[in-house]
């Protein structure tokens, strides 16, 4: 039987660990921990109950991780249930993490709190904690009333004993404790090297900085070093080989014990691949806004919506009950940290404008969505270097230098949704790298935009632009246009139109894909939109004309009548071009997809234009003849005028028979067969029937 069970999340490892060390060889008590007695090949849930059943009592590790944790109420619980007054002290917590004492029931027991406290310290609190009897002093308390003495006030708390931070604790900190949970973990189990990478401003540095200081009194080595520029990281290797007194940062962290050492905004491994730490026993930390599949790693998204709300309120100095759901202002706050997506950067400067400026929250969405790039630019919090619109400026300029068709991606998939399909980005992108052939090429350009953080490749076949950056990079390039009068000159929009172009072309040939189909419509849209908007709907070129042809045949073919008849209105327009063949297509398809949507007379009038145009061909061409008799047909029964539909069917029946078009010759019969019902001859109709079924 053993004396005590020790509880803990694994984040808590290196804790449990300790505590379970000074109860055995300090104490002489046998403990049972799983980090030391389970072994490979057991069955992990069968070996925790055995432990709770051969064990006294319990010490549960008390941290924020233990309370959220799935796994270890159930193992308290069964100590609870025989001891629920605690009179057997059969449960005995042990705070290691502030907040970890916040538990209902658990919390109602007295726990020995080790926060804060240094090794010999905490030390002695345990054995006060875990000794039986009363806890008498050995010695005489001091005299109360006697006079006192000033002395120095105790340090709270110990510091590594090679360390440097460049700043404060954030006080302002909020969200992401499984990340930081997972930090620490990675740093108790040794793995060595990490990456913790997000967009900027989704707080990736604050992250890096709260775990310094959560971890730092049980770290021998701290030390931050700013990769944000390479006289910066120069001097903080140099600093931190002085303290240590090291020639290779590589190699000579070895019998340092924990260390922590942070790379703090580093653009690319290669930056600091030949001195990131290779030896075990600590963790290097790099922040980066760039993944690298070298390193392992954890994501940054954004905070919760509760969290960004709360964030929102507090730091605009706005008094909202967060409680009243339902309310417009709490709506409007929750719609607020949504279209930021929920980055504290961006809520930081949001709520710095609007305790500055006095505007209502609701106000501020407004000015947010119409104009993001001024919104956004404003003073940067006192806790970021910048601003989110200088962040990611600065960064498409660093991309730009590094791999210019990378940004130039980038700028096209702004000029369009959001969401697009993967294979109509890999379209742009063999505009830009200017090798069909090269499939490497193609993917690399893709993968590359995946490794800013900003884009992601997503379920279903589709890349997703984060939607706040996405409206950033549109506005910052607009501006950027809008004097420009050369079209060619603008790589961006050349290669959006070419590569839409491509990739409507390529539908057409495979009329089956529908989900492409609409992301294409609705590319096409968001770039004829972006167009209008900076007043340039009149300036297309030739190569647009042609992407506006496709569009309306895509459309067309998907019946999406009125952006078929929309877009083929605006090339019929511009039909200097067009061959004879080409105009009759047009105003063909222009007049079914204006007869789907009901407009009638707008119908006759693009029949009656083909039927002009027909006139003066030089040679009769009886298929287009039957076409236009079928369609004026069409049109008449939709006016209910009977006799002549029947008068148009009969002479389109006749000219199908002389091109021998059987599949129209059958549904030239069905048309009459509905035609004669309308008139009452239903024998006449039944004889048009059996002709067409005879012909199907």
């Amino acid at each position: 039987m053993k004396d005590f069970f020790i509880s803990y999340n694994h984040a808590d490892e290196a804790w449990a660990e300790w505590i379970a060390w000074q109860l055995e060889e300090r104490l002489g008590y046998q403990v049972e921990i799983q980090a030391w007695d389970s072994r490979p090949g057991e069955v992990f849930p069968h070996k925790m109950k055995t432990a709770i059943e051969t064990s006294q009592a319990i010490v549960p590790v008390l941290s924020p991780g233990y309370l959220r944790s799935d796994y270890t109420h159930p193992e308290w619980y069964e100590f609870f249930s025989r001891d629920p007054n605690g009179e057997l002290r059969l449960i005995r917590p042990v705070l290691v993490k502030p907040g970890g004492e916040a538990l209902p029931l658990l919390g109602t027991r007295i726990f020995t709190d080790l926060v804060g406290k240094s090794e010999e310290e905490a030390q002695e609190a345990l054995c006060k904690a875990f000794s039986e009897g009363r806890a008498r002093p050995e010695t005489s308390p001091p005299f109360p009333g006697a006079a006192t003495t000033l002395r120095e006030i105790p340090f709270p708390g110990r510091h590594a004993g090679i360390r440097h931070l460049p700043w404060a604790r954030n006080e302002n900190f909020r969200g992401y404790e499984s990340v930081l949970e997972e930090l620490e973990a990675s740093l108790n189990r040794g793995v060595g090297r990490i990456q913790l990478t997000g967009l900027p401003g989704v707080g990736k540095t604050s992250v890096a900085l709260e775990m310094a200081y959560r971890m730092e009194s049980n770290l021998d080595l701290l030390w931050w070093i700013d990769g944000s520029d390479s006289l910066a990281l120069e001097e903080d290797i140099q600093a931190l080989k002085g303290q240590a007194g090291i020639e290779d940062l590589r190699q000579d962290l070895r019998n340092r014990g924990r260390w922590l050492i942070i790379f703090d905004s580093v653009e690319s491994l290669e930056e600091i691949e030949e001195i990131l730490p290779i030896v075990d026993g600590g963790l290097s930390l790099v922040t980066s806004n760039r993944r690298d599949p070298r390193l392992e790693e954890i994501s940054i998204d954004g905070l919760d919506v509760a969290t960004a709300m709360e964030l929102l309120c507090v730091r605009a100095a706005r008094e909202v009950d967060l409680s009243d759901v339902g309310s417009s202002e709490v709506e409007e706050v929750e719609l607020l940290v949504n279209e930021l997506e929920r980055l504290p950067i961006a809520i930081e400067q949001a709520a710095l404008f609007i305790r500055r400026s006095g505007m209502e929250i609701g106000e501020y969405l407004d000015l947010l969505r119409s104009e993001p790039e001024d919104a956004l630019s404003g003073t940067a919090p006192l806790d970021y270097r910048r601003g989110l619109v200088s962040v990611w400026r600065l960064r498409l300029e660093r991309i730009g230098e590094e791999n210019p068709p990378l940004k130039v991606w980038l700028e096209c998939m702004s000029w369009l949704p959001s969401v697009v399909s993967r294979d109509l980005s890999q379209a742009i992108a063999r505009v830009l790298v200017e090798s069909s052939e090269s499939k490497f090429q193609i993917e690399s350009l893709l993968a590359e935009g995946c490794d800013t953080c900003a884009v992601r490749v997503e379920d279903g076949g589709t890349m997703s632009f984060h939607g706040l950056l996405h409206r950033l990079t549109r506005r910052l390039w607009m501006r950027s246009v809008e004097s420009r009068a050369e079209w060619e000159s603008l790589e961006p929009l050349s290669a959006v139109t070419m590569g839409l172009l491509e990739y409507g072309r390529e539908l057409l040939d495979a009329p089956t894909r529908e989900p492409a189909e609409r992301h294409f419509l609705q590319a096409v849209q968001e770039f004829q939109f972006c167009l209008e908007e900076i007043g340039w709907e009149d300036r297309w070129p030739t190569k647009t004309t042609d992407l506006l042809q496709v569009a309306g045949d895509v459309a067309h073919q998907s019946e999406e009548w009125s952006l078929a008849r929309k877009w083929h209105e605006r090339v019929l327009l511009d039909s200097v071009g067009l061959t004879h063949e080409e105009r009759v297509d047009l105003l063909l398809d222009l007049s079914e997809a204006s007869m789907e949507e009901g407009l009638l007379e707008k119908a006759e009038v693009f029949l009656d234009r083909l039927e002009q145009a027909e006139q003066q061909r030089p040679f009769r061409k009886p298929e287009t003849e039957a076409i236009l008799a079928y369609r004026r047909g069409e049109l008449a029964e939709m006016h209910q005028d009977w006799d002549r539909a029947r008068q148009r069917f009969e002479s389109a029946l006749a000219l199908d028979r002389e091109i021998s078009d059987v599949e129209a010759q059958k549904a030239d019969h069905e048309a009459l067969a509905r035609v004669f019902e309308s008139l009452g001859r239903s024998e006449t109709a039944a004889e048009h029937s059996s002709a067409a079924q005879r012909l199907g």
